[in-house]
């Protein structure tokens, strides 16, 4: 268990993370903590990319006629999936690295 959260730990470190993570991230939490990140030209543009993509969603499902309620909810999901790895990076960075024991922590379990 303690490798497997250690590997994962140095996945989210290592993560490349683009300005459209930075900004969903942002858009999710009603803020601009990272938007040194990004520009405007690249925040407006991801909302209208967010808003096709929620279109084709309703379309697709066909939810025009419930379409508040869905659409609220996909751009949420869209958004999540995106702001999911900076919530991640910025968890592993508060993670401390496993130490020089990691074969003694193993041995335990």
């Amino acid at each position: 268990r303690l490798l497997s959260a250690e590997i994962d730990r140095q996945m989210h470190c290592r993560y490349k993370l683009w300005p459209t993570n930075y900004i969903a991230y942002d858009l999710l939490n009603g803020g601009n903590t990272f938007s040194q990140h990004y520009n405007r030209i690249q925040r407006i543009t991801f909302n209208n990319y967010l808003r096709g993509r929620v279109i084709k969603l309703m379309v697709n499902r066909r939810k025009i006629l419930k379409s508040d309620a869905f659409r609220k909810q996909a751009r949420e999901v869209l958004l999540s999936m995106y702001a999911n790895p900076v919530k991640n990076k910025l968890q592993s960075e508060k993670l401390r690295p496993l130490g020089h024991g990691l074969s003694e922590d193993l041995r335990h379990q």
